[in-house]
């Protein structure tokens, strides 16, 4: 939660990427699960029942999209996009939750709906970590 959001890319790039490669070449094949864009810990229950966030932000506005910025917006699909590149270097993934109570972060629906996912993950268009200079290391 304390990482950059460029360190947050790179970190998805290149050690995750590197990650599902070596489990999948020492283990054996790997699917990653339980991933989503949610870079604070603002979703309801997500630190159990009565759990206060680790995050010291402001949960209302991480929870309100109307307060998203383009920029912010354009972050989460990076983050996305390179997080299924890191994946994909294993056989696949999948989403955290598909619907969430109050944080659109940690929910696939409201990526979609509001653009950061798009709707035919398949049809994505080209990767994001090479295009971008990240470089994965085994």
């Amino acid at each position: 939660m304390a990482m950059s959001r460029s360190a947050q890319l790179r970190t998805a790039c290149e050690e995750w990427s590197a990650d599902s490669i070596r489990s999948t070449a020492t283990f054996g094949p790997t699917m990653v699960g339980e991933f989503s864009v949610a870079t604070n810990d603002c979703a309801q229950y997500v630190n159990g029942i009565d759990g206060k966030p680790r995050w010291q932000g402001d949960c209302t506005y991480e929870n309100d999209v109307s307060t998203f910025s383009p920029e912010y917006k354009t972050f989460l699909t990076n983050f996305f996009n390179a997080q299924l590149d890191a994946f994909e270097q294993g056989i696949g993934w999948f989403y955290w939750n598909f619907k969430t109570e109050t944080n659109p972060v940690w929910s696939y629906v409201d990526g979609v709906k509001h653009g950061w996912i798009p709707k035919d993950v398949n049809d994505r268009g080209p990767g994001f970590c090479a295009p971008n200079g990240y470089n994965v290391r085994v």
